[in-house]
Protein backbone atom coordinates (compact mmCIF):
# COMPACT_ATOMS: atom_id res chain seq x y z
CA UNK A 1 0.00 0.00 0.00
CA UNK A 2 1.07 3.80 -0.99
CA UNK A 3 1.87 5.89 1.76
CA UNK A 4 -0.99 8.38 2.25
CA UNK A 5 0.92 10.91 4.41
CA UNK A 6 4.44 12.36 4.48
CA UNK A 7 6.28 13.18 8.26
CA UNK A 8 8.94 15.77 8.32
CA UNK A 9 11.21 16.45 10.61
CA UNK A 10 14.62 15.65 12.48
CA UNK A 11 13.38 14.31 15.53
CA UNK A 12 13.45 10.67 15.10
CA UNK A 13 11.93 9.98 18.05
CA UNK A 14 8.97 12.45 17.11
CA UNK A 15 8.69 10.96 13.59
CA UNK A 16 8.25 7.57 15.07
CA UNK A 17 5.39 9.28 17.62
CA UNK A 18 3.48 10.17 14.93
CA UNK A 19 4.01 7.13 12.71
CA UNK A 20 3.04 5.21 15.49
CA UNK A 21 -0.79 6.76 15.93
CA UNK A 22 -1.77 7.31 12.12
CA UNK A 23 -0.65 3.94 11.61
CA UNK A 24 -3.23 2.46 14.53
CA UNK A 25 -6.22 4.33 12.30
CA UNK A 26 -4.58 3.02 9.53
CA UNK A 27 -2.79 5.47 7.38
CA UNK A 28 0.18 4.73 6.06
CA UNK A 29 2.96 7.17 6.02
CA UNK A 30 6.28 7.91 4.86
CA UNK A 31 9.13 9.60 6.89
CA UNK A 32 11.85 11.72 6.38
CA UNK A 33 14.51 13.34 8.70
CA UNK A 34 16.01 15.86 6.08
CA UNK A 35 15.01 18.46 3.57
CA UNK A 36 17.12 16.84 0.93
CA UNK A 37 15.39 13.28 1.79
CA UNK A 38 11.56 14.90 2.13
CA UNK A 39 12.02 16.92 -1.20
CA UNK A 40 13.32 13.18 -2.84
CA UNK A 41 10.02 11.63 -1.68
CA UNK A 42 8.03 14.66 -2.52
CA UNK A 43 9.04 13.80 -6.50
CA UNK A 44 8.62 10.99 -6.66
CA UNK A 45 5.25 10.07 -4.62
CA UNK A 46 1.68 11.68 -4.86
CA UNK A 47 0.97 12.39 -0.93
CA UNK A 48 -3.05 13.31 0.33
CA UNK A 49 -1.30 15.40 3.50
CA UNK A 50 2.11 16.35 4.94
CA UNK A 51 2.89 17.57 8.17
CA UNK A 52 6.20 19.11 8.35
CA UNK A 53 8.54 20.54 11.41
CA UNK A 54 8.98 24.27 10.89
CA UNK A 55 11.97 24.75 12.57
CA UNK A 56 14.55 22.67 10.78
CA UNK A 57 18.29 22.40 10.96
CA UNK A 58 18.96 22.16 7.14
CA UNK A 59 15.96 24.86 6.54
CA UNK A 60 16.88 28.19 7.78
CA UNK A 61 14.28 29.78 5.84
CA UNK A 62 11.07 27.48 6.49
CA UNK A 63 10.19 24.98 4.53
CA UNK A 64 8.49 27.16 1.75
CA UNK A 65 10.36 25.35 -1.09
CA UNK A 66 9.57 21.99 0.16
CA UNK A 67 5.79 22.90 0.60
CA UNK A 68 6.22 24.45 -3.25
CA UNK A 69 7.28 20.39 -4.44
CA UNK A 70 4.74 19.01 -2.43
CA UNK A 71 2.09 21.39 -4.15
CA UNK A 72 3.40 20.99 -7.50
CA UNK A 73 3.48 16.71 -7.47
CA UNK A 74 -0.02 16.52 -5.14
CA UNK A 75 -1.94 19.57 -5.79
CA UNK A 76 -4.72 18.27 -3.02
CA UNK A 77 -2.18 17.88 -0.39
CA UNK A 78 -2.88 18.96 2.61
CA UNK A 79 0.04 20.62 4.50
CA UNK A 80 0.42 20.71 8.25
CA UNK A 81 3.14 22.74 10.27
CA UNK A 82 4.69 21.63 13.92
CA UNK A 83 6.85 23.32 15.86
CA UNK A 84 8.55 22.71 19.09
CA UNK A 85 9.34 26.14 19.60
Amino acid sequence: MAASGLLVDDSRPQLMAFSKVLRFWGIETDLATTNEEAESRAENQHYRFALLDYAMPDLPSGPRGLIHKLRAKSPGCKIFLLTAY
